[in-house]
């Protein structure tokens, strides 16, 4: 069964990310023990970091490069604007 989509409306709802130190933080709380503004990922085993959204686990690199894709693709995007 392949795992949905994840759409980049959905990540930027959920996570910020800075590009120049590589961190994602949480944009909202969804549990009491991953706050506002904690680093988002954690140690897969294989030595990715990884985040569950939705119920789904995705690895922290690769939303890393959607995110660098969308700021390539879509330069008047708001996560653009954000080092104006």
């Amino acid at each position: 069964m392949c795992k949905p989509i994840l759409s980049y409306e959905r990540l930027r709802e959920l996570l910020d990310y800075d590009p120049e130190t590589g961190v994602f933080t949480r944009r909202i709380q969804l549990s009491p023990r991953y706050p506002i503004g904690s680093a988002a990922g954690s140690d897969d085993g294989t030595g990715y970091l990884q985040t569950t959204i939705d119920g789904s686990k995705h690895r922290l690199h690769r939303l890393a490069a959607r995110q660098a894709a969308k700021l390539i693709y879509h330069p008047s995007a708001p996560v653009a604007q954000q080092g104006a």
